[in-house]
């Protein structure tokens, strides 16, 4: 498995509870990560096996791939871009394909030093990101047809317009190569046909799960909670700009994250008025989120965000039974509706959100409950560990 920084450091919590299942059903599992050394690392199975793997390239490695314009590859994607995509070629997206190109190069290397080792035919290699490790397993695959090469698809790596230059490089030498790619949404097996413009039959769904919990009871005080990192994308602005307006009863809004947007936000948040109090909770395990969970009662989930695959983390508030106000982008919509939550449009106001966040306060008990057993109901449904993982795993087994 090739994973971005998971298990160094704090990024990819939710792969903990994949990997659980992953271990007791293979042999041995080895983690190829591009995280930091000098971040923590977190606890894995016995079976697991960490590597670290560069993230970056060096000055000399990018001269070198300037020879890389004469690749059969990126003389395949030039064509893919101007004749599938009708893009004009920036040298933005020139930069792109040659930083991916080389850096699917470096994680080619370093996994083909451990392949020596074992026997292709009981190895599943597994990129959890469709980006330029997915890119390295494709090119592995045109090396050694044997190999057994396999990749998921979330949201930053598969929308075209979240990126810097409305591109994503190698879309198609990933979709040709690849002996399947698992999409988390329905969304995500649609836009590689629309957008990337490749064919889906090695495509299917395979949704995230995560771990049952306990329902939590009917709160009695209105606590709005918020987890993701601070960045642009997440809006979480938005969320300040909507409780500004709110001034007719108390909110308790805890928000778990942080990123380069911390102290202009939480500057931003104590401005709010005197009914709104405000925790900034920082990056916590993802262990110590859910016991926040279980210890506190929680009325409703936000998340306002530009742009997402299905969030994990409002699985994991749904398997708490608590409801979710959402943006409709992505895949969201295949995840919060009317009855588990409310889902508001892709750009709202935050008159808009305000509007929702009262709304939510304003429903009577009875319809409160619904709407939790309805949160809990999508959880157990669609996005059981259990259930998903299991069903993941025959999957690839049988490939």
């Amino acid at each position: 498995m090739i994973t971005s920084s998971f298990p160094y450091g704090n990024g990819e919590p939710f792969l903990e509870t994949e990997l659980t299942y992953l271990c007791k059903d293979f042999e041995k599992v080895l983690i190829f990560s591009r995280g930091c050394l000098d971040q923590n690392l977190s606890e894995v199975p016995q079976n697991v096996i960490v590597i670290s793997i560069a993230n970056t390239i060096s000055f000399s490695q990018r001269l070198v791939s300037l020879l890389n314009v004469f690749n059969r590859t990126f003389l395949n994607e030039l064509k893919i871009i101007h004749t599938s995509y009708s893009k004009k070629f920036t040298i933005g997206i020139l930069k792109t394909m040659l930083v991916s190109l080389q850096k699917a190069k470096v994680y080619r290397n370093a996994i083909l030093n451990e392949l020596n080792q074992m026997n292709p035919n009981e190895t599943i290699i597994y990129s959890y990101w469709s980006d330029d490790a997915a890119i390295a397993l494709a090119l592995l695959k045109k090396k050694n047809r044997r190999l057994k090469v396999i990749s998921r698809v979330h949201g930053w790596d598969l929308y075209f317009n979240v990126s810097q230059y409305d591109y994503l490089p190698f879309r198609g030498l990933i979709c040709g190569q690849m002996d399947a790619i698992y999409s988390i949404s329905t969304k995500g097996k649609n836009e590689i046909k629309n957008t990337w413009k490749q064919g889906v039959s090695n495509v299917s769904i395979s949704r995230l799960g995560v771990a049952s919990q306990e329902k939590g009871e009917l709160p009695i005080s209105f606590n709005l909670v918020s987890c993701s990192n601070l960045i642009s994308l997440k809006r979480v602005h938005l969320i300040i700009e909507a409780l500004s307006q709110i001034t007719s009863f108390e909110i308790e809004w805890t928000h778990f994250g942080e990123g380069p947007l911390f102290n202009l936000l939480k500057n931003q948040s104590q401005k709010l008025p005197s009914n709104i109090k405000v925790e900034w909770r920082g990056q916590v395990r993802n262990e110590d989120l859910l016991n926040y969970y279980r210890e506190n009662q929680v009325s409703c989930f936000i998340n306002v965000s530009s742009s997402e695959g299905v969030p994990v983390s409002i699985m994991e508030a749904f398997s708490f039974g608590i409801p979710a106000i959402a943006t409709d982008v992505g895949g969201m919509h295949e995840i919060v509706d009317d009855e588990n939550g409310f889902l508001l449009t892709s750009n709202p106001t935050a008159q808009e959100v305000a509007a929702v966040i009262q709304n939510s306060h304003q429903l009577s008990n009875d319809e409160k409950v619904m709407k939790r057993k309805s949160a809990y109901s999508t959880w157990e449904r669609k996005y059981s560990a259990e259930n998903n993982y299991g069903k993941f795993i025959e999957k690839i087994k049988q490939l």
